[in-house]
């Protein structure tokens, strides 16, 4: 065999004595010339030593490679005919692409600590942005039938009409349930796809209006905890991430089961010198994992929150960790650790106490499930009865001495002398039920169930089988999600020593109103007063709610008649759309004089479309603002009805409420927007750029018929009147020149610049040109708008002006063509309404 040449070369920082690279002219250099100069030091190597391949090299190529490392901390093995490299370094870096990774060590695996945790969302796994649960609130609904929540409000109803386009190219069925696309569909209609920018793409278009109040009083509708965007809940940063054991990440390896993750474990293999290492770890995780596995948990993925387990579920864990610890010679005392348990499982309970017993530990159960009092060494049963009557020892000793006492009411029940006996009658379910449909949460996999209405109903199963998932996440939350938290409002005012006012539109119906408080608040004290009472009646319950003798006041509008009660902040309106807004702004003053805030919640029944009512207050709100532009507040007041206002219809079918102060800002600063979005109207343009434009000699020599020429383009008031006139010119005078040419587009940019509230165009230095103007922001917005995105970006708004950055470095003739291209833009999609 040959012998090999090799050379061993490594990369330190090489002075580049050239001076060029250092200073040009006398200057230091520019950021390209320093990347470029960067880019060549990064391949640029030192030739530390060249070797023969040999059996007596040994010590010299350690001592090479040592000051490679000393230097560098990396270097590179290469043949003379450079047909193979060998890449050695001392730190972790790849030795395909040079990425650097962090030294190992255990606060990299730790998402509690700052060195661990994924810096986008801080070791959480959870940041807060769009919450795709809340934007598809019911995924039981079609696309057709408005899944898709945000969609089905009438401001975005184009974008509805986008999705069932979108959806009908792509081959999705718009009448299939939500739930039961395919992951990869519901993927394409949540974050986007070829023809269609998807749920995502609309919410950050949305972002770019949060200027408007109600814009963002919309998009916190649906904001919530999400996946982290960069982790994807793994909490972990990538250089972590990226550390992998069996082919699997940390992250990864949490998401799996417990019977899983101990398959895993048991699988992996390592070299010796590894397997040596690890021994003790591997050792240890085997052993919990099979404890866990043990008690029944095997189902349970390791990633899974603490507050998202069942009480037997918590119990267990907790058994499974003391076990697991293996501690002896402890005193472990339990209260009824069979709590939450179904009998399938008490067995496997036993079975870790008999475990932690038989290792040297004393364990004290207070329990009375059965299947434990069989399986203690030792019972003591104290009674007789409870309370009073208890308090003694009636028994203590084995099981076997326990069946034989005669005073215990235990052994009663455990010599079956005495029972818990089956009903022979039960109630039948009437037609009044809950229906819960296509439950998904936890351990539940898409269940439905019925539960009948004045019933006791009993929800069982194993441990971890999802009852509490069904009851507290599913059943209650829906419930709550539906009547919405106004009740919770009413409570902390009371709490406080407040009082409530309850009005309603009308006397029918009040006392049914009442005995609904009654039911969801229990103890409250409930007056209530309307116009048909008798006057002295009406008197006598007004000054006892203004004595405080009351809590609540469930009224009709009598109230605005001057009543004033320090303790009220808290007023509730039902069918607010019935209410005028004169008769809202009065119902409002009567609350708020304590110095506290003030409260008020208005609730809409559900509805799809605006009733006659609402458009007459719409009418009315129209002139109360005394505005022209009756179109552009309609639309903007139906945003803010879609989270609730005066108008009426709410879109989500559920009841909603909103404090008033909220939707009186958001009026306020709507009509202010309309406002300032009309365009000003300017007596006349001058344009100032440095252009070339008048009328040659040589072109029409007279001076008559220069001078006319002139004029009939000085008052030509349209695009189409300079079209005309170019067309005499022609037809007159020959081809027209670039002077005469360029008069009529600088004619045609002063028309433009003039309808768009632009009073005069001049350079700003040598790079921006100015456009001056009196409108006010919201217009300008308005207009920006219809740029591209690229393109507005170069627009800076100061109040007076519109800056457009960069265009000045262009020729004079560039500068008015592109002008005119934006300009031409900006009125294109601009309302005919909004030009004055």
């Amino acid at each position: 065999m040959g012998a090999l040449n090799l050379w061993a070369i490594a990369a330190i920082e090489l002075v580049i004595m050239d001076f060029k690279y250092r200073w040009k002219n006398g200057a230091p250099p520019t950021r390209d010339e320093a990347a470029r100069r960067n880019h060549l030091l990064d391949e640029t190597f030192v030739l530390v030593d060249r070797l023969k391949a040999s059996a007596n090299i040994s010590q010299r190529l350690v001592d090479s490679l040592e000051l490679c490392f000393r230097e560098s901390h990396s270097a590179e093995i290469i043949t003379a005919d450079n047909d193979a490299r060998l890449k050695f370094s001392d730190r972790y870096v790849c030795k395909y692409d040079n990425t650097r990774y962090e030294t190992p060590e255990p606060n990299l695996f730790s998402f509690n600590s700052p060195f661990g945790a994924c810096p986008t969302c801080q070791g959480f796994g959870n940041t807060i942005g769009v919450d795709y649960g809340l934007v598809v609130p019911n995924p039981l609904l079609s696309l057709k039938d408005g899944a898709v929540d945000p969609f089905t409000r009438p401001q975005h109803a184009w974008a509805q009409k986008e999705l069932l386009k979108y959806a009908a190219s792509a081959g999705i069925d718009i009448k299939k349930p939500f739930a039961d696309l395919d992951d990869h569909q519901q993927n394409c209609i949540i974050y986007g796809d070829e023809g269609w920018r998807g749920i995502k793409g609309f919410f950050e278009w949305l972002e770019t209006k949060k200027y408007k109040l109600h814009v963002r009083v919309f998009l916190a509708k649906y904001r919530g905890y999400t996946r982290c965007p960069d982790c994807g809940g793994g909490r972990l940063r990538q250089e972590a991430r990226d550390v992998k054991i069996g082919g699997r990440s940390l992250p990864e390896l949490l998401e799996l089961s417990i019977s899983d993750a101990a398959r895993f474990f048991d699988e992996l293999e390592f070299s010796q010198e590894r397997a040596k290492i690890a021994e003790k770890l591997l050792l240890e995780i085997r052993r919990r994992l099979k404890f866990l596995v043990e008690v029944g948990l095997e189902y349970l993925t390791l990633n899974r929150l603490a507050s998202t387990l069942s009480g037997g579920e918590a119990q267990r864990i907790q058994l499974a960790t003391n076990l697991g610890s293996l501690l002896v010679g402890t005193l472990y005392v339990l209260d009824e650790p069979s709590i939450g348990l179904h009998p399938r499982d008490n067995a496997r309970l036993i079975k870790i106490l008999e475990d932690l017993r038989d290792i040297g530990n004393t364990l004290i159960v207070v329990e009375h499930d059965e299947e434990t009092i069989r399986s203690a060494d030792h019972i003591i049963d104290i009674g007789p009865f409870a309370g009073e009557l208890g308090g003694e020892v009636i028994f203590e000793g084995t099981y076997d001495g326990l069946l034989k006492d005669k005073t215990s009411l235990t052994a009663r029940y455990l010599r079956d002398e005495a029972e818990i006996k089956v009903p022979q009658k039960r109630r039948k379910p009437g037609k009044e039920k809950i229906k819960i449909v296509g439950a998904r949460e936890h351990n539940l996999k898409n269940i439905s169930v019925e539960i009948p209405l004045e019933m006791m109903v009993c929800i069982t199963g194993v441990s971890g089988s999802g009852k509490s998932t069904l009851v507290h996440d599913i059943l209650f939350a829906g419930l709550k999600k539906q009547k919405g938290d106004w009740n919770t409002a009413i409570r902390q005012e009371l709490d406080r020593g407040g009082q409530v006012f309850y009005v309603v539109p009308r006397v029918e119906g009040i006392e049914e109103v009442s005995a609904r408080l009654r039911e969801m608040i229990p103890g409250a004290r409930i007056a209530i007063a309307h116009g048909q009472m008798m006057e002295g009646e009406l008197e006598a319950t007004m000054l006892t709610f203004s004595n405080g003798e009351a809590d609540i006041l469930v009224c009709t509008t009598i109230i605005e008649s001057g009543l004033d009660i320090p303790r009220v902040n808290t007023i509730l309106i039902e069918d607010a759309q019935k209410f005028g807004l004169a008769q809202l702004y009065q119902l409002r003053g009567r609350v708020g004089r304590a110095g506290i805030q003030a409260h008020a919640w208005l609730f809409y029944p559900k509805q799809s479309q605006l009733t006659d009512n609402a458009r007459q207050r719409l009418r009315a709100i129209q002139e109360f603002t005394q505005l022209g532009s009756g179109y552009q507040l309609a639309v903007r007041d139906m945003e803010i009805r879609g989270v609730g206002n005066l108008l009426g219809a709410e879109q989500s079918g559920q009841m909603d409420a909103i404090g008033f102060d909220l939707y009186m800002e958001m009026l306020e600063e709507a009509i202010k927007e309309i406002r300032g979005q009309e365009i000003p109207q300017v007596d006349d343009t001058q344009i100032d750029l440095n252009l070339t434009a008048f009328i040659p000699a040589d072109y029409i020599p007279d001076l008559d018929q220069k001078m006319s020429a002139y004029r009939a383009v000085a008052s030509a008031q349209t695009k189409r009147e300079l079209a005309e006139i170019a067309a005499d010119w022609n037809d007159r005078y020959g081809a027209m020149p670039p002077a005469a040419s360029q008069l009529l587009r600088v004619m045609e940019l002063k028309q433009l610049a003039k309808s768009l509230g632009f009073s005069r165009i001049k350079p700003e230095g040598k790079q921006h040109i100015v456009l001056e103007t009196p409108m006010e922001e919201p217009a300008w917005n308005l207009l920006k708008e219809n740029l591209p995105g690229h393109l507005q970006t170069r627009f800076i708004y100061t109040p007076g002006k519109v800056t457009v950055r960069g265009l000045g470095v262009l020729k004079a003739d560039l500068q008015l063509e592109n002008l005119l291209d934006y300009l031409n833009r900006m009125k294109g999609g601009l309302p005919e309404a909004a030009i004055a």
